[in-house]
């Protein structure tokens, strides 16, 4: 038997009202892939905005709705945050039971926030198989993996502001490790799942929109 993956103890939405209709929680990993479905369903691949994304950065419009859609799956990472899970007291034993010394700050250390520092632990770890990048130079794979990070600011600062990236070290006490571990285990299913196909060639030779030059 299988074990279950350690990510689906983590919510995402919780219900606010005890008297409210409905479960009391939803796991973060189906919020995410909520929130892929709508992606998916504004950039379907018969649409003329898809159509013209597509064909400007030189994409099918199959590829350009997987990968935003794969991406935005991604959009809540800092929700692992043991500090973010705190934030519900529950008595579920499908949920995790955080042990972090923080309290969850949503002016200062929000979750978007918490989301980069993920992202920014796992990337080694997870870019060689959602890349398969090991053939490129050491240039080459650096503008690769910068060129995303253009993608993943984008989602991760879904609070329409970019994110702060100071005090980088003060967050990983909000968190315990394996709030990470899950993050890049989540990461690494979703990659499975959408099977998404980055244009490898086209970014390391700075041929598309997604290139942090042309965004500048």
């Amino acid at each position: 038997m299988n074990e279950i993956p350690s990510y689906f103890r983590y919510w995402g939405k919780a219900k606010k009202d005890s008297t409210q209709s409905g479960a009391d929680f939803h796991l973060l990993a189906y919020h995410s892939l909520d929130v892929a479905a709508v992606g998916a369903q504004l950039l379907a691949p018969d649409k003329s905005l898809t159509k013209d994304l597509a064909n400007f950065l030189e994409l099918t419009p199959v590829q350009l709705q997987i990968v935003f859609s794969f991406i935005l799956t991604l959009h809540d990472l800092g929700k692992f945050a043991s500090a973010f899970q705190k934030l519900y007291p529950n008595k579920s034993a499908q949920l995790l039971k955080p042990d972090c010394r923080k309290e969850y700050d949503g002016r200062n250390f929000r979750h978007d926030r918490m989301g980069l520092f993920f992202w920014n632990s796992i990337k080694t770890n997870v870019l060689p198989q959602l890349l398969n990048i090991e053939y490129l130079s050491s240039r080459e794979k650096s503008f690769v993996n910068d060129t995303l990070m253009v993608l993943m600011d984008c989602v991760l600062g879904h609070h329409g502001q970019p994110i702060n990236t100071d005090s980088s070290g003060v967050i990983k006490h909000f968190t315990e490790l394996h709030n990470t571990e899950a993050a890049q285990q989540f990461t690494q299913q979703m990659f499975e799942i959408f099977q998404p196909q980055f244009p490898i060639e086209k970014l390391k030779s700075k041929k598309t929109i997604f290139s942090p030059v042309a965004t500048a």
